[in-house]
């Protein structure tokens, strides 16, 4: 089975490029242009006013709602990195356990510090999956 994830904005900034999409509107837009091009599931990464990764959960749920809105049933993760809190590993469970709008799965990194609190955390708040590695999804 070949499936094709598309990640929409990765940890780029805008002056990588001009079309990078920033905002939930920029990224609801990104996301059904993917799906129309044969994605079947999205991984993006929420951006705050600064237009720097976030997990914060203003930023998130803005994000997984607009995406949501724009491909309904189409599978949605989020990054986790921990450069998202500034190397922050509590502060970034701390933002993911507040999350209301929840993603389907997330990624998770398995040399950053904080993995496997991060992994029990999204399986006890209802993400259904985590991957460690973008080939290989591990549900917990």
């Amino acid at each position: 089975m070949t499936l094709l994830q598309a990640c929409l904005n990765g940890n780029r900034p805008r002056a990588d490029h001009p079309a990078v999409p920033i905002t939930p509107e920029e990224l609801a837009n990104a996301a059904q242009a993917a799906v129309a091009a044969g994605a079947v599931e999205l991984h993006v990464h929420p951006r705050g006013r600064d237009e720097q990764d976030t997990v914060e959960p203003d930023p998130v749920a803005a994000a997984v709602q607009a995406v949501r809105a724009a491909c309904r049933g189409v599978p949605l993760g989020l990054t986790t990195g921990l450069w998202t809190t500034n190397g922050d590993a509590e502060r970034r469970h701390a933002h993911v356990a507040a999350w209301q709008e929840l993603p389907d799965y997330v990624s998770a990194n398995a040399g950053e510090e904080g993995f496997a609190e991060l992994c029990a955390l999204g399986s006890n708040s209802g993400v259904s999956d985590t991957t460690g590695s973008p080939h290989r999804r591990r549900t917990v």
